[in-house]
């Protein structure tokens, strides 16, 4: 955003109320990069004159304002002129180091201007760093591309292990956590395979159990299910991505893999296709 200053030939300042709104309306109209194509007599009222401009010339500033007033400004030019959009936005998103930068600069300039925050919250992350801690240098030699991430290990891992660190603080990455985090997936994904594999014989509209007529180990199973499900969109609604990272670890390998699945491995395996005990569970499961 440029000053909307002018100045006349013998150095004054001119800078009056009359001026300030027709540079206002050519950026409403042109936008405010019309104030670096057009020259000083261009952008000053039709017919201006002053005292100090005999000859009627004139020479505008060049140096523009703060640029966090530029970004800070954004809300207005954004939120307000978007009609899929909404005023004040629902989250401003940035690094820890807005807090004095872009966060500040937009409630700022919001609270002079309409009165209000131009959000209704924060959220803030930290950096991501090597395996070491230390920050990311291509001199270092240290600098891991998200797009190699994706090639090699998929996006799957990627995902998983931004879910999987504390993202208010700065975090670490590098061959060795990605290959730790691909563990966790694939212990998640046989998981999933087993279950998968074994509803593939189940109908649900013919072979569903009512709750009630489930096993005592079914239900249990089930309470924990909905109680985990419960925990983590509670963890959902307050970006506390980490603990559902661990939770959804828990419940599988714990809760699920190490206690219910291998204690049913006979049952679905073994028992009876039709089995009470046999379909109860793959009601669960399912």
């Amino acid at each position: 955003v440029p000053l909307p200053v002018f100045y006349a030939e013998n150095g004054d300042i001119i800078m009056t109320k009359e001026t300030v709104y027709h540079v206002a309306d050519l950026f409403e109209q042109h936008g405010s990069n019309i104030w670096f194509e057009r020259d000083a007599k261009d952008l000053l009222p039709e017919g201006f004159t002053h005292p100090g401009s005999p000859n009627g010339e004139f020479t505008k500033e060049q140096d523009i304002m703060d640029v966090w007033f530029d970004s800070g400004s954004s809300h207005r030019g954004v939120l307000e002129t978007r009609p899929e959009l909404s005023f004040p936005a629902d989250m401003y998103l940035e690094g820890s180091d807005q807090y004095r930068g872009w966060f500040n600069s937009s409630i700022t300039t919001s609270v002079a201007t309409r009165g209000r925050s131009p959000y209704k919250m924060l959220l803030s992350h930290g950096f991501v760093m090597d395996g070491e801690g230390k920050k990311m240098s291509k001199s270092l030699g240290n600098v891991i591309v998200p797009d190699t991430i994706v090639k090699q290990k998929g996006a799957d891992i990627a995902r998983l292990w931004v879910s999987s660190v504390d993202y208010l603080a700065d975090v670490r990455i590098s061959d060795e956590i990605l290959n730790q985090v691909a563990d966790v997936y694939r212990k998640i994904r046989n998981t999933l395979r087993f279950l998968l594999g074994n509803i593939n014989d189940y109908n649900p509209a013919t072979d569903r159990i009512a709750e009630a007529d489930l096993l005592e180990v079914d239900r249990y199973i089930l309470n924990r299910l909905r109680e985990f499900t419960a925990g983590t969109l509670d963890h959902y609604e307050s970006f506390d991505y980490l603990n559902i990272y661990q939770e959804v670890q828990n419940f599988i390998n714990v809760e699920l893999s190490n206690f219910y699945l291998d204690y049913g491995k006979d049952i679905l395996y073994i028992e009876e296709k039709n089995a009470h005990k046999r379909r109860s569970m793959q009601t669960v499961l399912f």
